[in-house]
């Protein structure tokens, strides 16, 4: 028999006193909250936490290929663009993995493949195109398994396929997507290599510009979407290899996902869009429909303390939403499609991001059966918070606490939650004079919270 003693003791019987008063009870709002109540909720909590699976053997790992090419496009907007590709994966229940030019250098065929690779005519800046062949032995080093091009990001939840066992490393050899070979591929290490061996060996003839493919009618020349014009100079890349018939007969090509599940944010698409006209870039493009489409199926609510006024909705969208505000962002196949829209907005115009005064917490009967919300818990020092260890305590993942005090560290779990940037610091003002006793607490819970997408996100310099 255990016997549990002094503080040990204490926390144990403020835990269970706590809890018999939580379970005695059903009116709408709840009012047993105490400062030493809260405080053994959080520390059960921490504790439960601290002594938790790791949540990496939970997450499938998906990988990308990163380098920065300033001929190509802003360098700002690829860093941002890599960020959001490793958030929005994230919030969809992935482990996102960066490769880089060192893990290709690794590979013992990088020099042969590299001179081989360069002979292959393009109207790209060189050092683009090369990275974008040496990308496949970084790949094969990683051991293969996803890879995703990192200007395509889920809206909703994507699913391996059956063919992608062992996060696609125990699967097909070589899977890929129609529309998407090979900017989406779930692949075993044979099946990569496969690929090199493709490209490796695969011969240049000048003569021949237009061949007709399985899929698509692919020209060996550079198209200019912005003028469009044509240049009339040879052109050939991975993609064009990959989608040669004699490629695609290696691979298992598969019907697309659903164009409500995964988004190319494209050169082509942006500079034929309204994103493009309006002169947004790919982040800004990407960020911003990110945004718009959590805004329309998420109900989050933000609980703010009595004593604090908080301007706007953290870097939410403000509500209402606008039918222009979803117009200005539709992919162009979206936009083409009857039906595209109501893909990426099924709530019409609803936007479920709102406001609650304090932190008080509604029963379960008032509450049943609304299992989408998210509750962000907003803290400050010089703020009540009483009642907020309760919503984390009733809504566990699905409940947020944000410093307004340490906004570095809230902004990486929202970032990583919602799978969007939010870019400016929230403005805020103290109304009352108020205490947080717990809010070192908070502090703990959030760093918990923030361990694993800040390892994530140390991947890149700047995050």
């Amino acid at each position: 028999m255990l016997l549990v003693a002094g503080a040990a003791g204490t926390f144990l019987f403020l835990h269970l006193l706590h809890w018999k008063q939580l379970q005695g009870t059903d009116e709408v709002a709840l009012s047993v909250s105490t400062v030493e109540g809260d405080r053994a909720i959080l520390e059960l909590l921490l504790h439960r936490e601290e002594n938790g699976e790791d949540e990496r053997d939970n997450r499938c790992p998906i990988y990308t290929y990163f380098e920065t090419f300033a001929q190509w496009q802003p360098q700002e907007d690829q860093m941002e663009l890599i960020r959001i590709w490793m958030r929005s994966w994230y919030s969809g229940g992935f482990r996102p993995i960066i490769l880089l030019r060192k893990d290709a250098e690794g590979h013992p065929s990088f020099v042969e493949f590299s001179n081989k690779v360069a002979t292959f005519p393009t109207t790209n800046p060189p050092e683009y195109e090369l990275a974008c062949y040496i990308r496949w032995l970084a790949f094969a080093q990683a051991g293969g398994g996803t890879f995703i091009d990192y200007d395509i990001l889920p809206l909703s939840r994507f699913r391996l396929p059956e063919k992608a066992a062992g996060c696609g490393r125990k699967g097909s050899a070589l899977v890929s997507y129609e529309r998407y070979v090979p900017m989406l591929v779930h692949a075993n290490v044979t099946g990569v290599e496969r690929m090199i061996n493709l490209m490796l060996h695969h011969e240049v003839c000048p003569s021949i510009f237009i061949l007709l493919q399985t899929y698509s009618l692919v020209l060996y020349i550079k198209f200019d979407p912005v003028n469009d014009v044509v240049k009339g100079r040879p052109l050939l890349s991975d993609m064009r290899i990959m989608r040669l018939p004699d490629s695609l007969r290696y691979f298992e090509v598969i019907a697309p996902p659903p164009d409500d599940i995964v988004v190319h944010f494209s050169t082509y698409h942006l500079a034929i869009g309204r994103a493009g006209q309006r002169g947004l870039s790919k982040f800004q493009w990407a960020n911003s429909l990110r945004a718009l489409h959590v805004a329309n199926t998420r109900n989050i609510i933000l609980h703010v303390p009595l004593e604090l006024k908080l301007k706007g909705l953290l870097g939410f969208p403000e509500c209402p939403m606008t039918a222009q505000d979803q117009d200005d962002i539709l992919p162009p196949p979206h936009e083409q499609n009857p039906n595209g829209k109501a893909m990426l907005f099924p709530g019409g115009l609803h936007c479920g991001v709102s406001l609650r005064e304090g932190f008080e917490l509604r029963s379960k009967k008032k509450e049943e059966g609304i299992d989408d919300e998210v509750h962000i818990l907003v803290l400050h020092r010089r703020s009540s918070c009483l009642g907020a260890a309760r919503l984390l305590q009733r809504y566990g993942e699905r409940a947020l606490p944000v410093l307004l005090g340490d906004w570095e560290s809230s902004k990486l779990l929202l970032e990583f939650s919602f799978g969007m940037i939010f870019e400016e610091e929230p403005k805020y003002q103290v109304t009352a004079p108020g205490s947080c006793p717990l809010y070192d607490h908070f502090s703990k819970m959030l760093q918990r919270r923030t361990r694993l997408p800040r390892q994530t996100a140390s991947q890149i310099i700047g995050g």
